[in-house]
């Protein structure tokens, strides 16, 4: 495992983005398993969940992430410049994404959305560690890491990528409604200018923080409007 993932044989990194996918579902079934009796708190289960997936993540390419976590810090400015390009173009693309699934929804959010909403409002403080700390460094890994080492071709990798990432925020563990995948294309656009951003920037750094830095955002925004009595 540990060796860059350019050392690697091609079906040593498909073996290794499998694992990674895989986490989405072995370590909550794992962690819900052991501490539903104990904990009931969804999110602070979430929470411990995220702590196991992310070190193993970690161990899978620890030694990609060391290297890019350097070339983060020693190209800072221009990564955050690159970032905030990409991260501009996904926030157009979301919203008007939005705006087009309004007409045919007459507004609302995906059933996954509400449910994360829902947790906000009842756990502030936990779901903010979540989606400020956690989603945005195991889903980075997970869904631009692992699949950055499999797929060569930039725009190919940034469409599943996309895609990828848009399925996974729909699933809530209940069946998928028919509308619910015409938000593929909000959370997919997030998701591909992630992807690109890594591959200019040579470091998934870059879309972690700016995952980080939107996910913070949004959650302290839904919070200041629920907090002046508008419902979100």
């Amino acid at each position: 495992m540990m060796k860059y993932s350019k050392d690697r044989e091609w079906y040593i990194n498909l073996i290794i983005c499998l694992f990674a996918f895989l986490s989405l579902e072995i370590f909550p079934f794992i962690i819900s398993s052991t501490f539903r009796n104990i904990i009931k708190n969804a999110s602070l289960l979430n929470i411990i969940n995220g702590v196991f997936m992310i070190t193993f993540l970690v161990f899978l390419y620890y030694k990609d992430l060391k290297k890019e976590f350097k070339t983060f810090k020693k190209s800072f400015k221009s990564s955050l410049k690159i970032g905030f390009k990409y991260y501009i173009m996904g926030i157009g693309a979301m919203i008007l994404s939005s705006l087009f699934i309004s007409n045919f929804t007459g507004g609302g959010t995906s059933a996954n959305e509400s449910n994360v909403r829902e947790l906000l409002v009842s756990y502030p403080f936990l779901m903010l560690i979540n989606i400020s700390i956690i989603a945005p460094i195991s889903e980075e890994i997970i869904f631009r890491k692992s699949i950055h080492t499999i797929i060569k071709n930039k725009w190919v990798r940034a469409t599943i990528s996309g895609l990828l990432f848009g399925g996974a925020h729909l699933l809530t563990g209940d069946a998928i409604r028919l509308v619910d995948l015409l938000y593929l294309l909000p959370y997919g656009s997030l998701g591909f200018v992630f992807s690109l951003m890594d591959t200019d920037t040579k470091s998934t750094m870059t879309s972690m923080s700016f995952h980080a830095i939107h996910n913070t955002a949004t959650g302290v925004l839904l919070l200041l409007v629920y907090s002046l009595g508008v419902a979100i």
